[in-house]
């Protein structure tokens, strides 16, 4: 049983460091490629891209009217390459801006790999929202380039750094989660301490008895 845990742990481990080499290629890609030509490229990519949704998107509409069946997978295959292509052409834009600019790459700094996954379910569950219940109005090549740039997305944002792997190796906890353990418990100390009386003696109003009114004054 042991060994059996210790080789899937191992695959884990190498599933995710083929993953990292996967966008680091990507990345050394897109820096060799010099800025005309970069632009070049993605105005290429944009219009095939626009092809080929557009080209789905009919055959999504006449196979609704009856006037070309063909399977809905059909219209979902032809859009797919056209996610890539607009995932490559996001991705290659980020990279000629500051790294700063970009939400996506900050994320894989400032959130542990716990957090990033929380955050990839939600955008998953915003994906499924809008699509479920309304796909049979929004033709599969749209839908399906949009999974595809989520997915691609998904997988760049959560892939694990060389150092959490070898922190997840060791058993020790990400610093990241444990800041933000510490700033929990502060606030809920803050939060449980007494409340303190602001007002004196002479701030308070008392009923005078004698008087038979009130008494005492405000500051």
């Amino acid at each position: 049983m042991a060994n059996k845990k210790r080789r899937l742990k191992n695959k884990q481990e190498e599933d995710f460091s083929a993953l990292d080499e996967m966008f680091l290629t990507i990345v050394k890609r897109i820096d060799k490629v010099p800025v005309g030509e970069g632009k070049r490229t993605a105005i290429k990519w944009g219009i095939i891209a626009s092809l080929l949704i557009a080209i789905s998107s009919v055959l999504f509409y006449l196979n609704s009217i009856n006037m070309l069946p063909v399977g809905t997978w059909i219209p979902a295959i032809i859009g797919a390459p056209a996610g890539v292509l607009l995932y490559m052409i996001g991705f290659g834009i980020m990279k000629r801006t500051s790294v700063g600019e970009w939400g996506v790459f900050q994320m894989r700094e400032e959130l542990s790999y716990k957090n990033r996954l929380k955050r990839i379910g939600i955008w998953f569950a915003g994906y499924a929202l809008i699509f479920v219940p309304f796909g049979k109005y929004i033709p599969y090549g749209i839908g399906g380039a949009f999974l595809i740039v989520l997915v691609m997305t998904a997988l760049a944002t959560a892939r694990r750094t060389s150092q959490e792997i070898l922190w997840a190796k060791q058993g020790v906890p990400d610093p990241r989660d444990l800041e933000e353990l510490d700033e929990k418990d502060d606030y809920t100390e803050q939060a449980e301490l007494p409340i303190q009386e602001s007002t004196t003696e002479a701030d308070k109003i008392y009923y005078d008895e004698q008087r038979g009114g009130f008494g005492g004054k405000l500051k």
